[in-house]
């Protein structure tokens, strides 16, 4: 894949310890869920964010966890408007099968990215979703979600009352016949929600996943 450089738009503080960055497109043409490799270095420390804008939008927006001690993610966050970023992409596979089926979202922490691309993309969506993050102040983009969604779940598992998570929301909901299902977060969550599904009925063909690596 050909590198493109890329001017930083925009750096904004979305939770303690998240950031989004806003950069330039440079001509890049993707699907909906689709990723871009950062460059900042060697090879090992390339790193893949998915995107979160919409695929008619002007700009690029990444949504990233700042890993104190990672090679990479403190180096994004130090960027300032004017920096000029090195890219590569886009990559992956997690895009929306159907815009016409129903379908359940399911994610964790920055795991939302994707489906903020899928609901900017495909205005006519109303998915069912379930963001399962600590605090409330990590349900990101909830003001662009919610009055989009068929229902729009927050699963706070820090939450004193009645903390959640998203596997325990899965278990209750009500699942459309004939939904497709995307998952994006850590491994153990993506395997616990997956076996609920299966438990649940739903066709292994229908479940789509994506796993994200903090480092």
């Amino acid at each position: 894949m050909n590198r493109l450089q890329a001017r930083v738009l925009n750096i904004s503080t979305m939770a303690p310890g998240t950031i989004s960055l806003e950069i330039e497109r440079a001509g890049l043409e993707f699907f909906a869920g689709q990723e871009i490799v950062i460059h900042v270095g060697d090879p090992p420390e390339d790193r893949s964010y998915s995107i979160a804008s919409g695929e008619r939008d002007e700009n690029l927006c990444l949504l990233i966890r700042v890993i104190p001690d990672g090679l990479v993610s403190p180096r994004l966050a130090a960027l300032q408007p004017g920096d000029i970023v090195s890219f590569s992409g886009p990559t992956g596979s997690f895009t929306l099968r159907d815009p016409q089926a129903s379908c359940l979202l399911i994610a964790t922490g920055t795991g939302i990215a994707p489906f903020r691309s899928f609901l900017r993309t495909y205005p006519e969506l109303r998915p069912i979703v379930l963001h399962g993050v600590r605090t409330p102040v990590e349900l990101y983009w909830r003001s662009e979600f919610e009055p989009r969604c068929a229902v729009y779940m927050p699963c706070i598992s820090r939450w004193p009352d009645r903390p959640m998570r998203v596997t325990d929301a899965l278990e209750q909901i009500s699942i459309p016949l004939g939904a497709h299902i995307y998952i994006c977060g850590g491994h153990p969550m993506i395997r616990a929600a997956r076996e609920i599904l299966l438990r649940r009925g739903v066709p292994p063909g229908s479940i789509f996943t994506e796993a994200y690596f903090y480092w």
